[in-house]
């Protein structure tokens, strides 16, 4: 697509000339944006105007992404040397279905998720939605048909509410403390000095990491999207929180299409398709059954996580 292409292009300028040295407080780097902004906002002119896009229709059939990617090239000025991250990698999604993607940490699982998402474009091969390749798809309405919950869930400066409601304004207040209720945490807002008007600090800094992971599952049950992307959305979360967070998920993720990064041995076992991914490519696809009668990745995986359960501290 023409339009994104000139779009990130006027990034990767603005990032390539911006004068890092001399960018010593926030104010002189908002200045040096600011002056940029039109450039930067023509550039999402551009991209609202995509007029070679087509749009989703509302009911998605029964498979809802067909992934076939044979190269991702990542290349980017300053961070990362040109290197192939993912290679040969096929899978499709049923509607309705779990699709649980395990392997090592930097295989390529994350960045398999964000190419389905279209926050990054592919070299060679497709992603298809409803048949068509997801570059040809208005990005708006490709989002609107994906909700994300991050592995590191980022809240704004500004109140609960405002967090919450990001980019659904108009939603009720009946709705909005639904979904809080059913992320479980309308009690620990409820508890709070202000309640849904209590401001936080950037970042979330005055919540936990398992609050900010349920605020951001109430975002997205808010959203009511189809397809649920998950990128261990439980990996970092305490004991405390654990039980809590697990049934958000739950609420989350009921009667919808999941793709997910998983750890947790529960998690996985249960998933309609569990795909292995070995540097930047499939290694391994199939059920738990299917698997654990094969020697791989995915065998020791099961094994050193059934051996740790086992486990106990020496008096």
């Amino acid at each position: 697509m023409r339009e994104f292409d000139d779009f990130m292009e006027i990034v990767r300028k603005i990032r390539r000339n911006c004068p890092w040295d001399s960018v010593q407080t926030h104010e002189s780097l908002k200045k040096y944006l600011l002056e940029e902004s039109n450039e930067v906002l023509e550039g999402i002119d551009r991209l609202s105007k995509e007029n070679d896009s087509t749009n989703l229709c509302e009911e998605l059939g029964d498979v809802l992404f067909q992934v076939a990617l044979h190269s991702v090239i990542a290349e980017e000025e300053g961070l990362f040397t040109v290197e192939d991250v993912i290679r040969d990698v096929s899978f499709q999604t049923p509607a309705g279905s779990l699709t649980a993607l395990v392997g090592p940490s930097g295989s390529g699982k994350s960045t398999l998720l964000r190419l389905m998402a279209r926050f990054w474009d592919y070299q060679m091969g497709h992603i298809r939605m409803e048949k068509r390749d997801i570059r040809e798809i208005r990005t708006d309405s490709l989002l609107a048909q994906i909700s994300m919950v991050m592995q590191s869930a980022y809240l704004f400066h500004g109140s609960l509410r405002e967090n919450l409601c990001f980019g659904n304004e108009t939603i009720s207040e009946e709705r909005m403390v639904e979904a809080c209720r059913r992320a479980c945490c309308h009690e620990f807002i409820s508890k709070l000095p202000n309640g849904y008007n209590t401001v936080i600090g950037e970042g979330g800094a005055t919540l936990s990491g398992g609050e900010k992971q349920r605020i951001s599952i109430a975002r997205a049950i808010m959203k009511d999207a189809p397809i649920i992307i998950l990128d261990e959305a439980t990996a970092n979360v305490d004991p405390e929180n654990e039980k809590e967070l697990v049934e958000a998920v739950d609420a989350l993720t009921k009667e919808k299409t999941i793709i997910m990064i998983a750890h947790r041995l529960k998690t996985v076992r249960h998933a309609d398709q569990i795909v292995v991914v070995e540097k930047g490519q499939i290694v391994q696809k199939g059920t738990h059954e299917q698997l654990m009668k094969q020697e791989g990745i995915y065998k020791r995986f099961v094994d050193a996580r059934e051996q740790a359960v086992s486990w106990k501290l020496a008096r």
